[in-house]
């Protein structure tokens, strides 16, 4: 809640609906925060999954390249035993 100096003369009304404005206004103001705040939160949890799929997408090749740069060298020792 702020506080203002009232000029004298100025009508009570006045100067309850201005701080009532003030209150609505901090009042977005909140709730403006909150919801940049969960969407900061649902970002970083859609950029974080994003880079979990990625990285699953690779596993895939990597294995098969592994299993194959394992693989191959073993056959043809195998082949020439």
């Amino acid at each position: 809640m702020s506080c203002a100096i009232v000029q004298p003369g100025v009508p009570e009304d006045f100067v309850r609906a201005e701080q009532e404005e003030d209150e609505v206004w901090q009042a977005q103001l909140d709730i403006g925060g909150q919801i940049d705040a969960g969407l900061q939160h649902v970002q970083q949890l859609h950029w974080q999954e994003t880079y979990n799929l990625t990285k699953v997408g690779a596993l895939p090749f990597f294995c098969s390249s592994l299993i194959m740069s394992v693989r191959c060298p073993l056959m043809s020792f195998i082949r020439s035993s």
